[in-house]
């Protein structure tokens, strides 16, 4: 007979047991259970999806809300979850940047490119790549007035008479300390002029102390270029031509001031007729009409039109070098630009003048190309950097037969490095700069008959001209 073996029945936890009469009693409010297990609807969907109401449906979307815009493509992990379908992926090279309305032809670099291609072009070439390219003449004077901008700017570019005011002077103990004047820097001369600059030496440090303290409160507040316009470059300015101009130059202003078409240079026509290349620039020398030489020129040519401006001062006005100044976060290639482009109008004017004068028979003499030099300056934040420009093209015989000075291409060559450091952030430093300018109106007013740019080619093209305008 087989036994048979009774189970008994497992032996459950106080918590099994509890799941189980749970699992298996009725429960009254499963339908709301089941209610509440269903997916809870988005917290952004509206009211009015719910309950759909006339007034809320003719609302107007609000502007200042962007609509989504909805797609139903797949965001891969390397693309942009804002543009879906871009072409542009993002990858670990991706550089995220701010937003900008500068577009890529409107770069400096860019532009400067195309002047040489405009019409007339503009041609920019560092000085010692230049080789060949620039004619004789014009080589040989570049080599000359370079030894005019280098005379004491390594030695004697401070006046004696100021040493005892500026080691006194507070102002200028912690820099001197660490890096003190060099006897070789001062220089004594005895003579009647340098006498009646003495009498100014109030004046003098002053301006020297503007430009100091003006150096360092735009370079500790990060201060735009009109900052440095006004507080730096403009005290300097000054203080070179208190030094050195002899009453013959003034300081211009020009950063407001627009350049006259028929001398731009144009690029190709994109709709309908060419684009004039227009840039401004922040500062050039005039020849006084307060010095007795010019005054009476002046005078006679009764505010004829001798500049390249539309100024009714500046375009009556004879007008040396460009200067373009940039804050230290300014990039030089746009302060090339703009210096550039202001040379290569005035350098156009002068030619249109010499021309009309020797058509006349008013020059003895065509000018050539040489007498065509002039020099510009970039300041990018305290650093100043000389280029010398020049008449390229076409040859003076050409222009004499009746061709227009709109065709005349012109060459900038520069930076020159053959220059010592030129940068305002000393005492000395400040002086060595303002020699370099002093030496540029040396240049500008030299009187020789044969060499000078005053005496052997716009003085003579001025006076030709009042003669023509006074004979009127």
């Amino acid at each position: 007979m087989q036994r048979i073996r009774l189970c008994s029945p497992p032996v459950l936890t106080t918590t099994e047991r509890i799941n189980a009469w749970l699992r298996n009693s009725a429960n009254p409010e499963s339908d709301a259970e089941a209610a509440l297990s269903q997916p809870r609807p988005s917290k952004r969907r509206r009211h009015s999806d719910l309950c759909p109401c006339p007034m809320e449906q003719s609302r107007p979307q609000s502007p200042s809300k962007r609509p989504r815009v909805e797609c139903d493509e797949l965001i891969t992990p390397t693309q942009s979850a804002s543009v879906v379908g871009s072409v542009t992926s993002l990858t670990e090279k991706t550089t995220l940047s701010m937003r900008s309305n500068a577009s890529r032809s409107s770069s400096p670099q860019r532009q400067i490119t195309q002047l040489r291609t405009a019409h007339p072009p503009i041609f920019l070439h560092p000085l010692a790549a230049a080789g060949e390219c620039v004619p004789a003449a014009v080589a040989l004077r570049i080599r000359s007035l370079q030894t005019r901008l280098r005379h004491r700017l390594e030695r004697e570019y401070i006046p004696g008479y100021l040493r005892d005011a500026l080691e006194r002077d507070p102002t200028y103990k912690a820099s001197l300390l660490f890096d003190p004047i060099e006897d070789a820097a001062y220089y004594d001369e005895e003579d009647e002029e340098d006498e009646e600059q003495e009498a100014d030496a109030a004046l003098v440090l002053d301006r020297v102390k503007a430009v100091f303290q003006g150096t360092y409160l735009c370079k500790e507040h990060t201060m735009d270029e009109n900052a440095w316009c006004l507080h730096v470059v403009t005290p300097l300015l000054q203080l070179a031509i208190i030094l050195y101009s002899r009453g013959r130059f003034r300081q211009e202003s020009v950063q407001s001031q627009s350049i006259q078409p028929a001398y731009l240079s144009t690029t190709a026509p994109t709709r309908s007729k060419p684009t004039p290349v227009f840039r401004k620039t922040d500062f050039c020398l005039s020849y006084s009409h307060l010095h007795p030489l010019y005054a009476s020129l002046y005078k006679t040519l009764r505010h004829a039109p001798i500049s390249h401006t539309t100024d009714i001062y500046t375009e009556a006005a004879a007008l040396f070098t460009g200067i373009e100044v940039k804050s230290p976060s300014g990039t030089l290639q746009e302060a090339q630009l703009q210096m550039g482009i202001w040379m290569a109008a005035s350098l156009r004017k002068k030619a249109e003048l010499a021309w009309s004068a020797f058509a006349t028979d008013a020059l003895s003499r065509r000018p050539d190309h040489g007498a065509f030099i002039e020099p510009g300056i970039t300041i990018v934040g305290t650093e100043h950097k000389v280029y010398y420009a020049y008449l390229s093209e076409p040859d003076s015989a050409d222009l004499s037969q009746g061709a227009s000075t709109s065709t005349c291409a012109i060459s900038i060559l520069g930076n020159d490095t053959s220059l010592p450091y030129l940068d305002t952030s000393s005492v000395q430093g400040i002086f060595r700069v303002a020699r370099l300018y002093g030496n540029l109106m040396v240049y500008a007013a030299d009187e020789d008959a044969e060499t000078g740019y005053w005496g052997a080619f716009l003085g003579p093209v001025l006076e030709s001209l009042a003669r023509r305008v006074g004979g009127m």
